[in-house]
């Protein structure tokens, strides 16, 4: 099967009209969770709470949680999961977003793909301005897919479907610089679909169609490639989101093997969390990640309309060793 034909499928899976689907939101946690699963939250619907294939996680800096889904639909829950308000985006009417990013001071910036922009919210949905056109010149998008905000306020935005690449801008907007192309070399992108910053500046991209991570210096020089294609350990198939916990650790949402998988920022492996399913510690090709203050890891597992809330010290890794699950 061909890539496109396989991602096209895998995206149908478990998609009904808005209008088909129902059930209640919040959060949702008992005592017969799997270790290290804190919680479930959602269900497939577009009632407050529910999602309809979500596709972006971020945490905002007063410990809540937003999430995007394909009605394009930007909700907001608190840490326990509980609704508490949302906006809808305008510019879905090619298709939806698959990123975002929040800067310290509380400005949300959606990489909205199919509008060839970034659009900067405020928490209520005011839209405070957008970069971005469509077009392959400095500044402007294709496909743009994400957005991370480095510790020296850069704001990075990954691009497919042009030259496939990176571009840097300040906290204003304006054009800095830009990374890569299209290719399989170090340094070239096939479809980047994530990019995040550690502390010390460097920052790494899943490069979702090549099946590997990529490491850059603050400068932009490439000093690190991790993974290659398939499902063992350390192998990737489709990495679609990356998150850095407090620790240093990196995880990977992996949409095409329905896993979680971490490594240290060296690329060391360090075990998968998640099989495909729709149990409470399976998932069905989960979109994105992000980490609270807390070290929680939120999962967002798209084709289950759910986010899984992890207590990654206390969740069953496989092992680096066996590649087996741990008891």
């Amino acid at each position: 099967m061909s890539r496109s034909l396989e991602m096209t499928g895998a995206l149908l899976l478990a998609l009904l009209p808005c209008a088909l689907l129902s059930g209640c939101g919040g959060a949702a946690g008992n005592s017969s969770l799997p270790p290290g699963v804190v919680a479930i939250w959602g269900v497939p619907g577009c009632i407050d709470g529910a999602f309809v294939q979500p596709r972006v996680i971020d945490c905002l800096p007063d410990g809540a949680v937003f999430v995007i889904d394909r009605s394009g639909r930007v909700q907001f829950l608190d840490a326990a999961g509980k609704f508490l308000g949302k906006f809808t985006l305008k510019n879905i009417e090619k298709g939806y977003p698959t990123g975002a990013a929040v800067t310290p001071d509380g400005r949300v910036w959606i990489a909205e793909t199919h509008a060839y922009r970034v659009g900067v919210y405020t928490r209520d949905g005011a839209e405070l301005f957008a970069i971005g056109a469509r077009g392959e010149g400095d500044g402007q998008f294709i496909y743009p897919t994400d957005v991370a905000v480095s510790p020296a306020g850069g704001i990075y935005v990954s691009d497919y479907g042009g030259p496939d690449r990176v571009q840097e801008f300040d906290p204003a907007g304006r054009f800095l610089r830009s990374y890569g192309v299209e290719g399989t070399e170090p340094g070239q992108f096939r479809r980047p679909m994530s990019v995040v910053v550690a502390k010390d500046g460097n920052w790494f991209v899943a490069d979702s169609c090549n099946d590997r991570i990529q490491k850059f210096s603050p400068g932009g020089q490439c000093i690190g490639v991790f993974g290659k294609t398939g499902s063992a350990d350390g192998e990737l198939r489709y990495p679609y989101d990356l998150a850095i916990a407090p620790d240093g650790t990196i995880y990977i949402a992996e949409y095409g093997n329905s896993r979680v998988q971490r490594m240290t920022q060296d690329g060391k492996f360090l075990g998968t969390w998640g099989r495909l399913g729709s149990g409470p510690d399976e998932l069905v090709h989960p979109w994105a990640l992000a980490i609270d203050a807390n070290n929680r890891l939120f999962i967002l597992d798209t084709g289950n309309s759910r986010v899984v809330v992890l207590d990654p010290a206390l969740a069953r890794w496989s092992s680096p060793a066996k590649g087996q699950a741990s008891a």
